[in-house]
C-alpha cells in the first residue's frame, strides 16, 4: 500500500490548515496500524530476536507491508514523513525508551503520541489520550479541530444503545457483534483493548480474570473467565478476533496447556 497516495487522494479536495491537516493524518494512521502486541508478549514466544524486530522494524510509506508498529517506527517511518509530505511542519523525534513526535504550530508545541492508546481509541472513535499540546485549553482546541475534519466521537449514549441484555452472556454477545462491525477485529492488541474497554462499562462489576496466550500458528488470543460459569476466549480466526463462549473444560484444558507451555519456554 502506497500510505502517502492514500493521504494524498483523501486530503486534496479538503480546505485545511496546517494542524487540521496533522490532525487527520494521525487519526487516519491510528487507523490504519496497529500496535504490535509482540513487544509486550515477546517473552511468550521464547525468543529474544522477535522483539528486537519489532523495535528496529523500518517502513517505507509508499510500499507498506505491514501494519503493526510500535511507538519508534510509528512515529519515524509513518507519521513523520507522512506530515513532511503535506504540511511545512518539521515533527521532531523526541524520547528514547519512548518516541513520540513534537511540533511548532500556533506559537504553541504539540505532542503525537499514538501508542499511548490512539492506535486502538481511534479505531472505536474514542477521544484521544495522546494528541496534545502546551494550551491549558487543548482538549477544547482539539474539538474544535475534530468538528472541522468530521472526527466524530463516540459517547457511552452509543455504546448504550448496543449493549443489550442483563446477563453476562447477553453483555459479551453484545460487545462482540459490535467487535465484528468495528475496526478492533483485526489485531490482537485492537481487540483486546476493545473486550477491556467494554467490559469496564459494562462488566465492572463481575469477577473475572483473563490472560494472554499464543497459539500453533503464533496467534495472540485471550482467555476470559467471567463469574464461575462464564468462560470465553478471544481468538482469531482466519484474518478477525471474535469473542466466542466455550465450556468450563476446554476452559480448563487451554489454561493446563498454556501454563505447561509457557513454564517450558521459561526454563529454556
Amino acid at each position: 500500500m502506497n500510505l502517502l497516495a492514500l493521504l494524498h487522494d483523501e486530503l486534496k479536495d479538503k480546505h485545511l490548515n496546517e494542524i487540521e491537516i496533522v490532525r487527520n493524518i494521525y487519526l487516519r494512521c491510528c487507523e490504519i496500524f496497529s500496535f504490535d502486541s509482540k513487544l509486550h508478549y515477546v517473552y511468550l514466544f521464547g525468543k529474544d530476536y522477535l522483539k528486537y524486530e519489532a523495535l528496529e522494524k523500518e517502513f517505507d510509506v509508499e510500499n507498506i507491508d505491514s501494519f503493526l508498529v510500535v511507538c519508534r517506527s510509528f512515529s519515524k517511518y509513518i507519521l513523520k514523513p507522512s506530515i513532511e509530505e503535506f504540511t511545512s511542519i518539521n515533527p521532531k523525534l523526541i524520547g528514547d525508551i519512548h518516541t513520540s513526535l513534537l511540533l511548532d504550530y500556533g506559537n504553541h508545541k504539540w505532542e503525537l503520541d499514538a501508542t499511548f492508546g490512539d492506535l486502538s481509541r481511534v479505531k472505536c472513535k474514542l477521544r484521544t489520550n495522546g494528541f496534545s499540546c502546551d494550551d491549558r485549553h487543548w482538549d477544547e482546541r482539539i474539538d474544535e479541530i475534530d468538528e472541522v475534519i468530521g472526527y466524530k466521537k463516540y459517547n457511552k449514549e452509543y455504546f448504550n444503545s448496543r449493549i443489550k441484555g442483563d446477563t453476562v452472556v447477553d453483555k459479551m454477545d453484545s460487545i462482540n457483534k459490535l467487535l465484528s462491525t468495528n475496526l478492533c477485529k483485526y489485531h490482537y492488541s485492537d481487540a483486546s483493548f476493545f473486550y477491556s474497554f467494554l467490559r469496564e462499562l459494562y462488566l465492572k462489576n463481575e469477577q473475572y480474570s483473563d490472560g494472554t496466550y499464543i497459539d500453533s500458528n503464533f496467534n495472540f488470543n485471550k482467555l476470559i473467565k467471567l463469574q464461575d460459569d462464564a468462560y470465553y476466549n478471544l481468538k482469531r480466526k482466519r484474518s478477525i478476533y471474535s469473542i466466542n463462549r466455550i465450556s468450563e473444560e476446554e476452559y480448563d484444558h487451554l489454561s493446563k496447556t498454556l501454563v505447561r507451555a509457557i513454564k517450558k519456554k521459561d526454563t529454556n
